[in-house]
């Protein structure tokens, strides 16, 4: 694999778990570079900011100010074990899908929704919040899934990575084994366009005190070298 463009994060912060994924505008060194100080900016925030908003505005602050030119879409969901709320913030990202336990249903979490990091340092974002309940699943993936493109050139498409979730397993490495297959399906052996990337959260247990969360991810496909965005 080369330079990678994303970047991902599943992470035990006191209290609470946080949940990230990113993509930049462009492939290659240059662009893993820069998701590289998206993640520093991310891990050394200041004291006091912790809420999601914040957090990303941080972040986009950041690369304003280093000028650093490229662009950055990013979730970032913070979960409280206690209440088992997620809070949410996004940066001109796909939205997540949330598949619930209960029927099966899938909803996008688009309720809020921003430019993205490194355009404008003075935009703030606005967070929404969702109540999770036990067996509730989490779909996080970057624009190189959807875009995937078969034979004829036609795209994977969100209605059809949202029929596969559907379908897919319980356990989060199954949901990514799952429509990581089915992509690949899609592309018939050709090379991918852009890097594709998966992250699968599944609510575990009633119990705060216990292990509230399992967690799997993957980078399914590094670009082409000299590929079109």
């Amino acid at each position: 694999d080369g330079p990678c463009d994303e970047g991902t994060h599943v992470r035990a912060i006191p209290g609470r778990w946080c949940v990230f994924i990113g993509d930049i505008e462009g492939h290659g060194l240059a662009a893993a570079i820069v998701m590289a100080i998206v993640h520093a900016v991310l891990h050394a925030h200041p004291a006091g900011i912790a809420r999601p908003a914040s957090l990303l505005t941080h972040v986009n602050q950041q690369l304003c100010r280093k000028k650093i030119g490229d662009l950055a879409t990013a979730f970032l969901g913070v979960y409280e074990p206690a209440s088992r709320r997620l809070t949410y913030a996004c940066a001109g990202h796909p939205a997540p899908l949330l598949r619930r336990a209960a029927d099966g249903s899938i909803g996008a979490l688009d309720a809020v929704a921003s430019y993205p990091l490194g355009v404008f340092e003075s935009e703030t974002f606005e967070e929404a919040d969702v109540q999770l309940e036990r067996g509730d699943v989490l779909l996080l993936y970057t624009d190189g899934i959807t875009e995937a493109q078969g034979t004829a050139r036609d795209r994977f498409g969100a209605d059809r990575l949202m029929c596969m979730f559907r379908d897919a397993g319980d356990q989060p490495a199954e949901v990514i084994d799952q429509l990581r297959q089915a992509v690949r399906a899609h592309e018939h052996g050709e090379s991918a366009h852009d890097d594709q990337t998966l992250v699968a959260v599944r609510v575990l247990l009633d119990d705060p005190m216990e292990q509230p969360m399992s967690a799997s991810r993957r980078r399914c496909e590094a670009p082409v070298p000299g590929s079109a965005n």
